[in-house]
Parts: C-alpha cells; structure tokens; sequence
C-alpha cells in the first residue's frame, strides 16, 4: 500500500523538522505532497533544502488563508495518488514508526476507512509534553466521539484516511478555520465501520505561538463554526445505531451535548481574556446570544480568564 503524507504549508517556523520527520519514516513506500498557501514566507528554500523524489511540491496562486485552510487540505487530498492519505500541520512531526504501525493496522482491518496513530503533544523545543490515554485498538464512531467529549484528542494529523472513502464524502469536512473539521471528517469516515487505532506514539501535535488556536482574531469565525459543528451533531444524533452498547453510548452523548459546546466555547472565552481582557470581555458581553451561554456561564469564563492571566 502507498500512503500520501501531506503538508498544507504556509508557516517556516518548523516545517524543515516536520519534512525531515516525514522522510525519517521506516516504512517507505510513501509520497510526500507539500501544498504553499502562497505564503509570505520563503517556503521555497526550505524546500529546495531537500533532494527526495518522493517530494512533490505544489504552489497556490492564491490563497485560501486561515479561514479557508479546509480548502488547502482538501487541494493537498486532489493531489494525493496514495491508497491512504495522512494531512498533517507544517509545525508537527511523525516519529519514525508511525507509517509503518498503521501499515500493520490496516492490513489487520481491511475493511476499515480510517485510522488512529497514538499520539503526544510537544513544546516549541520538540519537548515531549503529554502523552495521550491509549484507546482501545477498535471503536465505532460513537465510542470515538464519547472519548474526544472526555478528554481525548482529536487533531487533524493523526487520523489516516482511506483515500477513495474520504473523496466518496466529498474531502475534509470544511468549516471555519477548521474549527472541529478534523473531528468531523473522522466521524463521518468512521460512521460505517468504525475506527482502528495503535498503541504505540507516532504522531506528535506541536503546541506553540503560531498555530491557528492560539489566536484571538477569529472569534467570529470560531462561534460560527461551533454553530455549524453542534448542527451537525444534532443531526448525527437523530439516528439510532444498531450496536446496543452504541445506544448507551448515545443516550450519554445526547446528555452531554450542551456541556459539551459551553466547554468548547469557555476555552476560547478564557484564553481571549487571558490575552486582551478589555477587548475579550467586551467582545464576548456584545454577543453573548449568539454564543447561547447564560449569563452566569459567561460570567463564570471572564472570571477564569481574569484569574490566570
């Protein structure tokens, strides 16, 4: 089987190490995409760095931009001419066995569309700051969204897709500066059969200054993909599974649906306070009602933004 890794690039900061952590695999038989979102910075360079023909580099003339990022991920899946696609972020790494313990995956469940690479987080320095629970080695897509819900992690780069099955549901599923599209595209893909995952860390998600997350200029993008993230599990939870363990599990997500949401917004409320807290505060009291929190939740975030700033 051949995998198509690939990197929607735009930012310099970290995108030598993740290439160098791509070509580092021991599994090889890999293809190597780059997509430039016509970048400001001098993406060319870093690539000319490397001499692998398993690189295959793509410039966009325009760019879809930070809101749009869907866009590039799903140009970076048109490109693809793998059995299997993995999209990952320009600060992130692959530890050297993480294409071949999917391999093993895959070849195991072969009627699977989707897989899970045990993953970490890492600092700035490519310090290992966290390692994720392990999950069990298969989950049905209510079983994968009840863990994300309960502390999991859910990242667009440690997901492997079959490709035909992801271009079967139309590519990555776009909203706003991707705000839930990676947890979305794996559940739509997993809805079938389920989902397959490793248990040993191959995917590593870089936590700094420069990610999408950590901004503060995108709140309205943010609210408006929430929107239409909980829209869609509003839908998804309309229809009952077959499995009865799913239907427990389900009976428990329906429950937990709107504290689910006020969590996902009260991080963003409380990291904009720790941030700007004049401006936040004044933004988030302006639009409170589009947010569907009570006063007393919202009150409940500023004053946790406030306290640990």
């Amino acid at each position: 089987m051949k995998f198509s890794v690939t990197i929607p690039a735009y930012k310099p900061y970290y995108l030598k190490e993740c290439i160098n952590s791509v070509l580092s695999q021991s599994y090889t038989d890999f293809e190597l995409i780059i997509v430039n979102d016509n970048s400001p910075f001098d993406i060319d360079s870093i690539i000319n760095s490397f001499s692998d023909n398993r690189i295959r580099y793509y410039k966009n003339t325009i760019g879809f931009g930070t809101e749009k990022v869907v866009q590039n991920w799903n140009k970076c899946l048109d490109y693809a001419l793998g059995d299997f696609i993995i999209c990952m972020g320009d600060d992130d790494k692959l530890l050297p066995n993480f294409l071949k313990d999917l391999s093993v995956l895959i070849n195991q469940y072969t009627k699977l569309d989707i897989f899970y690479s045990h993953t970490q987080l890492i600092d700035e320095n490519s310090k290992v700051i966290k390692t994720f629970p392990l999950r069990p080695q298969r989950e049905s897509v209510y079983e994968m969204i009840w863990r994300r819900w309960n502390g999991g992690s859910m990242f667009i780069g440690d997901y492997c897709y079959r490709v035909s099955a992801l271009r079967a549901r139309g590519g990555f599923y776009d909203l706003p500066f991707a705000w839930g599209s990676d947890a979305i595209s794996a559940y739509e893909v997993a809805k079938k059969n389920g989902i397959a995952n490793t248990s040993v860390p191959g995917f590593q998600y870089r936590v700094n200054r420069h990610s999408i997350s950590s901004h503060t200029d995108n709140i309205d993008g943010k609210i408006r993909a929430l929107k239409l993230e909980r829209k869609w599990f509003d839908d998804f939870f309309k229809e009952n599974p077959e499995e009865e363990k799913d239907l427990k599990i389900l009976a428990s997500l329906r429950r937990m649906k709107h504290a689910h949401f006020v969590h996902m917004l009260s991080a963003d409320i409380i990291h904009g306070v720790m941030c700007n807290p004049i401006q936040q505060m004044r933004y988030w009291i302006a639009n409170r009602k589009d947010t569907g929190l009570s006063r007393w939740e919202l009150l409940k975030c500023v004053i946790h933004g406030l306290i640990r700033k």
